[in-house]
């Protein structure tokens, strides 16, 4: 799982189970691609919605391993740390 967030909580984030960490004011398409993700869970909401869709994979031929990327503030939502 990719998870965007402030520099400063990078390590706690990690430390929840994030594989990566990317800073808040980053440019998701640049830094990540377009089509690189099967699902985006927003928590914040915020000015890079419109990135999100572009990073959302399109359903069509082989089936590739499944990639995650949220977005969430750490002092009310963290994510699961299962990995079922």
């Amino acid at each position: 799982m990719t998870a965007v967030c402030s520099a400063e909580k990078a390590g706690q984030v990690r430390a929840e189970g994030a594989d990566r960490t990317i800073d808040r004011g980053t440019d998701l398409v640049s830094e990540l691609g377009r089509n690189s993700f099967d699902v985006v869970i927003d928590m914040v909401g915020g000015g890079q919605a419109g990135q999100l869709l572009e990073l959302l994979r399109r359903a069509a031929g082989t089936p590739s391993p499944v990639r995650f990327l949220a977005l969430w503030p750490i002092s009310t939502c963290a994510p699961s740390t299962s990995r079922t």
